[in-house]
């Protein structure tokens, strides 16, 4: 969802190189590559904006994905991705 709102939103080719989710308050955040420039408070608020209009607001249904540490590794994701809830409260 994130990389979703992130390519559509900033209309750039980039990649998500590292996850930092430790969620605080419904935040979390990621490292990304590619950028044309650095995002800026006013960007990121046009972000949060855009996923809410475009992603949020649709009523998109969200499924929580439990994967075992062994097939999220191999997916390139850490084990403690492993039971991260995907829901609309968690992205924003």
């Amino acid at each position: 969802m994130l990389a979703a709102v992130l390519s559509e939103g900033l209309k750039n080719k980039i990649s998500i190189t590292d996850y930092h989710n430790e969620v605080s308050d419904s935040f979390f955040g990621v490292d990304v590559s590619g950028l044309a420039k650095s995002l800026s408070q006013s960007d990121l608020r046009d972000l949060s904006y855009f996923a809410r209009s475009e992603f949020i607001s649709r009523g998109i249904p969200f499924e929580t994905v439990s994967l075992s540490p062994e097939v999220a590794r191999d997916y390139g994701l850490g084990s403690r991705l492993a039971d991260f809830p995907l829901t609309a409260s968690s992205i924003l």
